[in-house]
């Protein structure tokens, strides 16, 4: 993180300057209770902004992944959601060129999260989803991926009954 020039990346409100500091808060490893709660609400609406993701998202990843695989503990569901969804948004087009010099790195991290996330002992069905988006999203399966998060408990019911109702 510390070799990258943040101010020529860019994130939804212009220079990622600010971005280091809100990945330095991710390493006290802070539980996402609200959708406004810092420092994951200024991470989500600067690198993955209504599904645009940025220059600076790509950056990103490599350091969220990194606090995944030296977590002391199970690490909140956000530090998976947040590299998952980016790969979405660049799955579906909805993203910049990667960077040349953050090509590798961005891919490396990305190819780490199913490996990480089989070592996850979810708690609830919500991670469980994340996990398993993980290794959708690693593959290349945007649909699959998104269709896994959207798998609540609810739909898991309706899906239930039209296929047995085949």
């Amino acid at each position: 993180m510390n070799s990258i020039n943040w101010k020529e990346l860019e994130h939804a409100y212009g220079d990622a300057s600010n971005i280091p500091d809100l990945l330095d808060e991710l390493s006290k490893y802070p539980i996402c209770e609200n959708c406004d709660d810092e420092p994951w609400f200024s991470l989500w609406s600067s690198l993955c902004h209504q599904g645009d993701i940025y220059t600076a998202s790509f950056a990103a990843v490599p350091t969220v992944v990194s606090l995944i695989e030296n977590a002391p503990s199970p690490v909140d569901y956000d530090f998976y959601l947040l590299p998952i969804s980016i790969q979405i948004a660049v799955l579906k087009g909805n993203a910049p060129p990667i960077p040349r010099q953050l090509e590798k790195p961005y891919k490396n991290a990305i190819s780490l999260l199913p490996e990480l996330a089989a070592k996850e002992k979810p708690k609830d069905e919500l991670m469980v989803r994340i996990l398993s988006s993980a290794i959708a999203a690693k593959s290349g399966n945007a649909l699959l991926a998104e269709a896994i998060l959207e798998l609540e408990p609810d739909v898991l019911e309706d899906f239930e009954e039209w296929v047995h109702s085949r």
